[in-house]
């Protein structure tokens, strides 16, 4: 049915935003291990360090694809709630939100300000 074929896409799509989360935490992490301390804006450019070329590889990639999953996440969600009102209908929609909220944060925060710096 077509309320399956939805909550399995939400499913799928719940697992996007964590290569962006992944990618992006371990960048900053591995920069703060290189400075000693956390990077902040400007403090240094992300660009002066060593593995900057190889971060950036992957992060831009992985929040373009995060970004596109979670407008698709969205209009699935409504579409499964104009559908279904079942129980496990949310069920699915709050099991997905869970990334989507994650990077929701790590995107307005200041670990994606000191990147995109």
């Amino acid at each position: 049915t077509a309320r399956k074929i939805i909550t399995w896409l939400l499913y799928l799509l719940g697992i996007a935003p964590f290569f962006y989360i992944i990618s992006i935490l371990t960048f900053y992490f591995h920069a703060r291990s290189i400075l000693g301390r956390f990077p902040s804006y400007n403090r240094p450019d992300p660009k002066e360090l060593s593995v900057y070329d190889a971060y950036n590889s992957i992060i831009p990639p992985a929040f373009g694809i995060w970004a596109i999953c979670f407008l698709i996440w969205i209009a699935l969600s409504v579409l499964l709630l104009v559908i279904a009102t079942e129980k496990a209908s949310f069920r699915a929609i709050a099991v997905s939100s869970i990334g989507h909220i994650i990077a929701i944060f790590i995107t307005l925060g200041p670990i994606f300000e000191w990147v995109v710096d």
